[in-house]
């Protein structure tokens, strides 16, 4: 006990983190038995033995390949509410990240944080030509709100020009659609060229 009779020095303040997660980079891992899982369990098995014991798990498969629609909608299901799926993005497949956002976005609520996502805002016009490869900055935030991200980054666009919308335009249209959907300046961000950022949120 202190002099002053508190039995502690701390003063009391607000939680910054409401909740912590503790999970694996995969749940797929037969050699986790008999350990972790039960040594009769089948690999069908894996995912919901895991959720009986973290509530928390890395998709590291999405890093290398996207799985196929079924896999997400199957995972949801197989997990009970408050469950929490971390997914990460291929460096390969940035091109078709409209491909991934629909894939990861079945995980429903149980789609965990992203931190930062880099998200390409340019080189999208004409649309008839460019929207099988690459999104606009509409489809940007709206791949931000559905991800979740705590913060995205403009990326692909003002090096040199690769398509009609040119220099300007993909910021100036990532800023209007930002305004849009509500979002502040800093929830969807454009770096100036060369710079970077230790500050995220």
């Amino acid at each position: 006990m202190l002099p002053s009779g508190k039995t502690s020095g701390m003063t009391a303040t607000q939680a910054r983190v409401t909740g912590a997660y503790v999970g694996a980079s995969g749940f797929s891992y037969p050699s986790w038995k008999p350990d972790f899982y039960p040594a009769d369990a089948k690999p069908p098995e894996f995912l919901r033995r895991y959720a009986e014991r973290l509530p928390s798990v890395e998709l590291n498969t999405t890093g290398y390949r996207l799985p196929a629609e079924g896999h997400f909608d199957r995972w949801a299901a197989e997990t009970p509410e408050g469950f929490r799926f971390s997914v990460k993005l291929p460096a390969h497949f940035s091109r078709q990240l409209g491909v991934f956002q629909e894939r990861v976005s079945l995980l429903g609520e149980r789609l965990g944080p992203i931190r930062v996502a880099l998200l390409p805002i340019g080189a999208y016009r004409p649309r008839w030509y460019m929207e099988d490869v690459h999104i606009d900055p509409i489809q940007a935030v709206k791949a931000h709100v559905d991800l979740r991200a705590t913060t995205s980054v403009g990326m692909h666009f003002g090096t040199f020009r690769q398509a009609d919308d040119g220099f300007a335009e993909p910021v100036e249209d990532l800023m209007k659609a930002r305004s849009a959907a509500g979002l502040a300046e800093q929830d969807f961000i454009v770096l100036p060229e060369g710079r970077g950022r230790s500050d995220w949120r």
